[in-house]
């Protein structure tokens, strides 16, 4: 298999970053790895605040029992009074930065093919 196809597919269907690694791009593939993960790690901390702000107006609406017509309510009033703009940018960084170490494991191994 050309270099430049096995990169992007596992930077692409694996995890990004790690075509890089497999390319000998050590450094830029341990580099998008960590910037991958603090986007991931960002991403669920948020989402684990909405989910607990949620919980927490469920239990204030149904005192000590919730429904599940009472969590729905609560999660959307969460979810419409949370700040989703952190949670929008973190989403759309994570994208680009998946597109950028596919592309990027492309070009590295397309160089790789034609030494």
């Amino acid at each position: 298999m050309r270099q430049a196809v096995k990169g992007a597919l596992i930077s692409g269907l694996i995890f990004p970053g790690l075509g890089q690694i497999i390319l000998k791009q050590k450094k830029r593939g341990w580099g998008l790895i960590a910037a991958v993960v603090a986007s991931i790690v960002f991403i669920v901390i948020e989402v684990a605040q909405i989910a607990q702000q949620s919980l927490q107006q469920a239990q204030a609406q149904g005192g000590t029992q919730m429904t599940e017509e009472a969590l729905k309510a609560a999660t959307m009033e969460a979810m419409n009074n949370a700040d989703m703009t952190l949670l929008n940018i973190a989403s759309w960084f994570l994208l680009a930065l998946w597109v950028f170490a596919i592309v990027d494991a492309w070009l590295i191994g397309s160089k790789l093919d034609k030494q």
